[in-house]
């Protein structure tokens, strides 16, 4: 998934952010596990997941002065209808997820949809 944002300022939260990511659900006897669709990055529910700030920005692309594009961090939806429309496939499942107080955001979009990349995150729970 790739972000593309007006700005590449990040905002420090003031508050815990509810978000949702399209995942890689697996559930068979070779592998159990919650998987990021693009990255196939394995995930554990309620385990905070930390990215320095540094490195984010450090990867963050520029075509022009108002299009930046952010690979790096965690990347998720900001509401639940967005996810949906991007959960077509085999094993793609919505998760329901923390940006913990205090992380820091960019707001911008994935293919047209309200998206957010932040520095934390923290996987609460399988929606469907």
């Amino acid at each position: 998934m790739c972000q593309t944002s007006r700005r590449k300022r990040f905002k420090k939260t003031k508050k815990d952010l509810t978000v949702y990511k399209v995942m890689i659900v697996t559930d068979n006897i070779y592998d159990n596990g919650i998987y990021s669709k693009f990255q196939y990055f394995k995930y554990e529910l309620n385990i905070e997941y930390n990215e320095t700030l540094e490195e984010i920005k450090k990867y963050i692309n520029s075509n022009s002065f108002f299009k930046h594009y952010i690979n790096v961090g965690f990347h998720s939806y900001v509401n639940l209808e967005d996810a949906k429309s991007h959960c077509s496939g085999y094993g793609n499942r919505i998760t329901e997820c923390t940006i913990p107080k205090g992380s820091y955001v960019n707001y911008g979009r994935f293919c047209d949809k309200k998206s957010v990349v932040s520095n934390k995150i923290i996987i609460n729970k399988v929606l469907n």
